[in-house]
């Protein structure tokens, strides 16, 4: 999963410890999702979505979390609920941010990624459970 340029500058500072307390705890990470198919762009530190096409949902109890299996690497897992009054739309996009910004699609915060994938429609009469999964990986 492609990173953003603004996470990849702060993994730097956390990795060093240096300039930036900014972890993605249960209490400033968000899930987002929209409905934009525009292709991803390191630079940006937003989805491609605003306005009602948009939505963003706080951590559920206990995530984000990491999980491991044996041999290999963990996978961060950021998981979130969306009810019957958030992302009613067809979600196209999501990604995670850490921020505990007032909500809009160019809220301060950092964007950690932005997947492009068809997820399917949500309706008001749903309520959907997403769990977005980073696996960090190396390359040979």
């Amino acid at each position: 999963m492609p990173m953003t340029q603004i996470f990849r500058d702060l993994l730097s500072q956390l990795i060093l410890g240096t300039g930036s307390s900014e972890a993605f705890t249960n209490a400033k990470a968000q899930v987002l999702v929209g409905d934009s198919t525009q292709t991803f762009d390191p630079t940006r530190n937003n989805l491609g979505s605003s306005g009602a096409n948009f939505a963003q949902s706080s951590m559920d109890a206990s995530f984000p979390d990491i999980s491991t299996s044996s041999g290999g690497p963990p996978a961060m897992r950021f998981r979130s609920t969306f009810d019957t009054s958030k992302g009613n739309f067809a979600w196209k996009e999501w990604g995670v941010r850490n921020t505990s910004g007032s909500g809009s699609a160019t809220s301060s915060g950092i964007l950690m990624n932005r997947s492009v994938v068809d997820l399917g429609t949500k309706t008001a009469a749903q309520t959907w459970q997403f769990t977005g999964v980073i696996t960090p990986a190396t390359s040979t």
